[in-house]
């Protein structure tokens, strides 16, 4: 995606519990690897584009890979969830 949408900002990745608490994270997040292993996240923002166009390839890049995937759109701070769990979509 950097290829297309240039530099990446990873503003979360894996979160222990008491990390997930205190940036008020669900209980059930996917940023909790040692809940989930395996399907990890990341809220990821990029130089260039718009929250949409990196959902959108970051369901095609999952789709390619075989993955299905979550994808979150936070439209008012401009970033993106992307995990390796179930499809889901959502908007936060």
């Amino acid at each position: 995606m950097r290829d297309r949408f240039g530099r990446c900002a990873v503003s979360s990745g894996y979160r222990n519990a008491l990390h997930n608490g205190h940036v008020s994270g669900k209980p059930d997040s996917r940023h909790r690897y040692d809940k989930y292993p395996g399907q990890v996240a990341a809220d990821v923002s990029f130089a260039q584009g718009n929250v949409d166009e990196w959902a959108a390839e970051a369901r095609r890049r999952l789709r390619n890979m075989g993955n299905i995937g979550g994808i979150g759109r936070y439209y008012s701070s401009r970033f993106v969830h992307v995990d390796l769990g179930p499809e889901r979509r959502w908007q936060g």
